[in-house]
């Protein structure tokens, strides 16, 4: 690990300058894609937590 970290270090000390422009649209567009994500992955969980207390409940019925 330490050797990784070394030459990931060393890559940055040479490396040039790109000369590259991210326009405001770039960024818009990531905060959208990250924002999908984190809403798929909390609708996912939301999911399985009602199913989850669905069976719950159903089992509960069963036994009185």
């Amino acid at each position: 690990m330490n050797k990784f970290l070394f030459i990931a270090f060393l890559f940055t000390l040479i490396s040039s300058p790109a000369y590259a422009y991210l326009d405001p649209g770039t960024f818009t567009i990531i905060g959208t894609g990250i924002a999908s994500v984190v809403a798929a992955i909390a609708g996912f969980f939301n999911n399985i937590k009602i199913k989850f207390k669905k069976i719950l409940s159903n089992l509960r019925n069963k036994n009185k």
